[in-house]
């Protein structure tokens, strides 16, 4: 199999994929949601199905939301080109509350950025990533929340894809 970088506007480069992964499990700090970039990404947001709701109180746009339930995002990555030298960045943290996104089946969809959680800061254009680095979430304080979760991703422009 070879590998190939193909124009910048490539139909490869444009679409936009969906990796769905098996239900987190529950627990203060539990980790889910895990999986590492095949080649140069953008990850463009972090979508969570709550499967068991949360039970926690958190503040949401100034308001104390009860139940609700909160999770980062966690990137490990390699800082140097010649030895292992990994190093880490949150975003978030991202809350699940009120009566329908905390609610079993609920559906919640952030944003991934620089610039923390959204929708205050929202850019476009998600956070860049290189082949091996390793993208999940971390639950907050929560004992109870499971998530269903899922990234949406896009190939970087000019990234070398399998043939």
């Amino acid at each position: 199999m070879a590998q190939k970088s193909m124009a910048y506007d490539h139909a490869a480069y444009l679409a936009r994929e969906i990796i769905s992964l098996p239900v987190s499990s529950a627990g203060s700090g539990a980790l889910f949601g895990k999986f590492t970039a095949f080649t140069s990404m953008l990850v463009m947001s972090v979508g969570v199905s709550l499967q068991a709701a949360g039970t926690s109180t958190y503040t949401l746009s100034g308001t104390a939301t009860n139940p609700a339930s909160q999770f980062s995002v966690i990137r490990v990555f390699n800082t140097s080109t010649t030895t292992i030298a990994l190093s880490t960045s949150t975003y978030g943290p991202f809350t699940c509350g009120g009566p329908f996104s905390n609610s079993i089946g609920g559906y919640s969809n952030f944003a991934v950025n620089n610039t923390g959680s959204l929708p205050a800061n929202a850019v476009p254009g998600g956070i860049a990533v290189n082949a091996g680095d390793q993208i999940y979430c971390v639950n907050g304080t929560d004992a109870t929340v499971t998530y269903l979760p899922q990234w949406e991703v896009a190939v970087a422009p000019l990234a070398n894809v399998t043939l």
